[in-house]
């Protein structure tokens, strides 16, 4: 028998927790177990905590092999289920079982299945973006709303926000898919009000009125997304925040009808009072500038994102004509932002996106950005003009007030170059061709005038459109101390986007769960 090797010699504990952090890609951690019959065992908790399942499978395919089943806690489904699919045997065998992810579920998840799993005590149920199609006529018939009892703490459901444009090309009705969507994941959510940590929902998804009525004692995270019904509908999510408890996290990117444009989240009134003093990331979109949780200090908040949704550039687009009618895009003026900025007094901000229109205070607001936050470390702008002709600060005079913010790594710009600059949706070879290159030359000289004055920058980042595509992504311009590398990170591959791309029937919808090497294990 070969003597242990330096690293069996290590403590359990301690080639386990290397383990955990430092061989995150799939396969270091697989050679590791590789090399010997005892750091398999140290490897085995970790490499088989996450699991995916094909569940078109047959049931005798989808049962674990006995060694793996105590260490397997979160698993994956992948593709679709029906009716006709045994419902989830293959739970039974895992006793750690906690956490459920549903990927490529087109079709939406039998409701029956999902029953099953709740029965599980899981903590943790999520569907990935690729489980966000529209669900077949009659598949299957969801109950009434009601309370599902569960024990869930974190509920993850995507939105899709061309949903108009996609209901068009595929002859759904909008209305009916709302309304599935809302017995679909309602029952499940009034059930577990008492457990609940954390919520990432479509607001149009959710039963907002009956949830403002039901205690929700351990919620610290919200994240809503998707587009209000009504005024009332907005009135409904003003009350269920009013309930939570010294919340960790809120975002509400949710797309405003025009009767009710910068609808405040928390109310205008003093007695709209919430706790903001553990709040540490808050993302609004067309915020109103009177709103009580942008009106108080919040010392504690590490991220700040006032913006639009969707993405204000997109307003004039043909390819989101269906989707944006009918909506509000009322972003802030850089006066709006500044007196917003100054009331929050968040000295410890780490993360900040604006999106604005300049106004006479647009200089005064960049000033105020780079010298309030000594922490500050990542930025994101998109500036806009009134109108063509109307003043806006110039690119070059942005970058030089940002470089004197000593602590930034990453800038996000998305600016009006004014006439250099094409519009998005005018269709002009000349001008699109040469683009680039004039981007590229802008890029050049703003990352001049920011690694003169940022230290520690690790990359300039320009918004780019993709003519051929329509999707807007980032361009990456790298510092001179990343030699022997191209400058210039085009992304070809459409890795940064910026928002969702449009709806293209026969592209279905994209995959973003990352390589196949980051993939759970398969048995």
């Amino acid at each position: 028998m070969s003597p242990p090797t330096s690293l069996e010699r290590l403590n359990e504990d301690v080639i386990r927790e290397l383990a955990a952090r430092y061989l995150k890609p799939r396969g270091l951690l697989v050679n590791l177990a590789s090399s010997s019959r005892r750091l398999r065992c140290y490897c085995m908790p970790i490499l088989f905590s996450n699991c995916r399942v094909k569940a078109s499978a047959r049931e005798a395919d989808r049962i674990p092999p006995v060694a793996i089943r105590p260490y397997v806690r979160h698993l994956v489904y992948a593709g679709g289920l029906s009716q006709s699919v045994p419902s989830c045997e293959e739970l039974d065998y895992l006793p750690n079982i906690c956490s459920i992810t549903f990927d490529q579920a087109v079709g939406r998840v039998p409701i029956s299945v999902l029953v099953r799993c709740l029965n599980h005590s899981l903590v943790s149920l999520s569907f990935t973006n690729t489980s966000r199609s529209p669900v077949e006529p009659h598949t299957w018939l969801p109950p009434a709303i009601s309370t599902l009892s569960n024990t869930l703490e974190r509920l993850s459901y995507p939105t899709y926000p061309w949903k108009a444009t996609r209901a068009f090309g595929n002859n759904i009705d909008i209305e009916e898919e709302t309304g599935l969507d809302l017995r679909y994941i309602g029952s499940i959510v009034l059930g577990m009000h008492s457990s609940a940590k954390s919520l990432a929902l479509p607001v149009d998804a959710i039963p907002l009125a009956a949830m403002s009525k039901l205690p929700w004692p351990n919620l610290r995270d919200l994240s809503l997304t998707g587009r209000y019904l009504n005024e009332s509908h907005a009135r409904d999510l003003q009350r269920l925040l009013r309930l939570l408890d010294s919340p960790r996290s809120i975002s509400v990117l949710v797309a405003q009808p025009l009767d009710c444009a910068r609808a405040p989240v928390c109310g205008r009134r003093s007695t709209s009072t919430i706790d903001t003093s553990q709040l540490q990331s808050l993302s609004i979109a067309y915020p109103d500038p009177d709103d009580t949780i942008v009106s108080k200090p919040c010392m504690s908040l590490l991220r700040l994102s006032l913006r639009d949704y969707p993405r204000y550039y997109l307003r004039n687009s043909p390819l989101h004509v269906k989707d944006m009618k009918g909506l509000a895009t009322p972003i802030l003026s850089s006066s709006e932002c500044l007196r917003i900025l100054t009331r929050m007094a968040a000295l410890s901000l780490e993360h900040l996106e604006l999106v604005y229109e300049s106004d006479q205070a647009e200089e005064e607001l960049l000033l105020h950005v780079a010298s309030s936050y000594p922490r500050l470390h990542a930025i994101q702008i998109h500036q806009y003009r009134a109108s063509r002709g109307s003043d806006a600060l110039n690119f070059k005079r942005i970058a030089a007030i940002l470089a004197s913010t000593k602590t930034l790594r990453t800038v996000h710009l998305h600016l009006d170059y004014e006439l250099d600059s094409p519009s998005s949706y005018d269709f002009d070879p000349p001008r699109l061709k040469q683009w680039p290159s004039r981007l590229a030359r802008y890029g050049g000289d703003m990352l001049e005038t920011l690694e003169r004055g940022c230290p520690v920058l690790e990359g300039l980042f320009l918004l780019h459109q993709d003519e051929s595509e329509k999707e807007h992504f980032w361009v990456k311009f790298l510092p001179t101390r990343y030699p022997g590398r191209s400058r210039i990170d085009w992304d070809w591959l459409l890795e940064r986007p910026d928002c969702e791309p449009p709806y293209r029937h026969c592209k279905g919808l994209r995959r973003t769960t990352g390589s196949r090497l980051d993939l759970p294990m398969t048995w």
